[in-house]
């Protein structure tokens, strides 16, 4: 029997509605995804409780709120973290991810792969990750850079070449930009950085 073109509609519709069910529920758990995964490694390469207690949880996980002068003058507070997930082979690296759905379960989450790539390719560092709450392609190209350079100057006593070496900022630039023009941002986020580490040091003294 041939289905009429409204029930096959109406399929088509109950299929994305489950599609978009599962990928939300993945979404809001992804630590927990994240964490499933690794016992089911743990257990087949029989790890110790000590061993397991060691990897399995982020060593550090900060939150700050971050002030940033809008355009038009306003101040706009945008929420961003910071996720060291273990330092045991170096210091931590990931990069810094700008969107408006980030939380910190996700970032968890990719700080804790970021320790495993790293192990699984012989790099000699540990798992981290940063993310901004925001939608990137609100913001002006200064409102961007005071929003990337406000995140520097919190989270600048968690950098450092021993400690944590932060990466791209992900969705902030890439978008339509070419390589010589992303080493050039990747290049102001080293000066941003040491600006950063510059002002914090006089202000101790």
């Amino acid at each position: 029997m041939k289905r009429s073109q409204k029930d096959i509609d109406s399929r088509r519709a109950a299929r994305r509605k489950q599609i978009s069910g599962t990928l939300e529920e993945w979404k809001s758990s992804a630590f927990d995804n994240a964490l499933q995964q690794f016992d089911t490694a743990a257990r087949k390469l029989k790890l110790t409780e000590n061993q397991i207690a060691m990897v399995k949880q982020p060593r550090r996980v900060t939150e700050v709120m971050l002030p940033v002068r809008m355009d038009d003058g306003r101040i706009e507070v945008f929420k961003a973290y910071r996720v060291q997930h273990n330092i045991a082979r170096g210091p931590a690296k990931g990069g810094i991810r700008f969107h408006q759905d980030v939380n910190v379960d996700e970032v968890k989450a990719l700080a804790f792969w970021m320790t495993y790539k790293c192990a699984v390719v012989g790099i000699p560092m540990g798992g981290g990750k940063g993310g901004v709450v925001v939608d990137p392609r609100t913001l002006s190209e200064g409102e961007k850079e005071r929003l990337s350079r406000r995140y520097m100057a919190e989270m600048i006593d968690l950098f450092g070449p021993d400690r944590d070496v932060h990466g791209a900022l992900a969705r902030l630039y890439e978008e339509g930009k070419s390589w010589s023009e992303l080493r050039d941002v990747t290049r102001k986020q080293a000066e941003w950085a040491e600006d950063a580490r510059r002002a914090s040091g006089e202000a101790e003294c």
